[in-house]
């Protein structure tokens, strides 16, 4: 049966890899890369001369066609990502669809992640919790999603780019101020730093050093849902009717407040006739 290895690579320290994936990689013909130079420094580490071809975000449509071919054709192929687990915030996934009809055999060869990493030294309870991938680019898009965070009574955990990161503590501590948050950046490398606080109390100390990637973990909220007055629930819905239907502000809010989403309904309707 042909096969295709989803391997696992390093977050950022080199020797977080294990002997399996070196292995694997080593009896691979062909390496797909999710960036092809990035992951030229980790096999030049450890002297992994393979042909590298590119399979990412741009080309997926058109490179996922070349692999199953290649496959097909007897090729041992393992695919990496940029840095970490393979189909976690990248087109892994098309590829393993596509491997899948083709009654190819598809392989994970286990390892890091920053999702992990960073709830590992949280001291965020983590039997549950969500992941929401990578903040989004537009800052209406950015509001939107930190309401719907919001929704939800569980640890999120999402990755932010540094050009956005200011951006993003900007409207976290008008949206979510009062949630404890943890912030990772440049996990297992050299500048590894962790801080952990609400955001009133951490905001000046990490605006200071916006450089790397940063993985973040969104505690579950702690307020007591009970004791929000009606003026206060119906200014909060007042500001989210700017960007959603009164139905689903309603449903956000029952989810936030522990109201019955009818009274809340009822509530802003009035709102809105007078």
């Amino acid at each position: 049966m042909n096969k295709i290895y989803f391997v696992s690579t390093p977050i950022g320290n080199l020797k977080d890899i294990t002997f399996r994936a070196i292995e694997t990689l080593e009896g691979s013909d062909i390496i797909a890369a999710e960036d092809p130079k990035k992951s030229s420094i980790l096999l030049n580490h450890y002297n992994i001369k393979k042909k590298v071809i590119k399979y990412n975000e741009g080309n997926k449509e058109k490179a996922v066609k070349k692999i199953i071919d290649l496959v097909r054709k007897g090729k041992t192929l393992s695919y990496i990502s940029e840095a970490g687990s393979p189909s976690i915030s990248d087109p892994g996934y098309l590829l393993v669809r596509k491997a899948l009809k083709y009654k190819m055999k598809v392989i994970p060869i286990p390892g890091p992640t920053a999702i992990t990493t960073a709830l590992m030294v949280s001291g965020i309870p983590s039997n549950q919790f969500i992941f929401m991938g990578f903040l989004p680019k537009k800052n209406s898009s950015i509001e939107k999603f930190l309401y719907t965070i919001k929704t939800y009574n569980l640890p999120v955990v999402i990755y932010v780019s540094p050009h956005k990161f200011s951006t993003f503590l900007n409207m976290y501590e008008k949206i979510l101020n009062n949630r404890y948050l943890v912030i990772a950046r440049e996990l297992t490398k050299k500048y590894e730093e962790i801080t952990r606080g609400f955001i009133d109390d951490i905001k000046n100390k990490v605006e200071k050093n916006i450089k790397g990637e940063f993985t973040l973990i969104i505690d579950k909220s702690r307020i007591n849902c009970n004791s929000i007055e009606t003026n206060e629930l119906i200014e909060k819905g007042r500001k989210l009717l700017n960007d959603y239907s009164i139905s689903e502000t309603s449903k956000i809010l029952s989810k936030l407040y522990a109201f019955k989403r009818r009274k809340i309904y009822d509530l802003l309707h009035k709102f809105l006739k007078n």
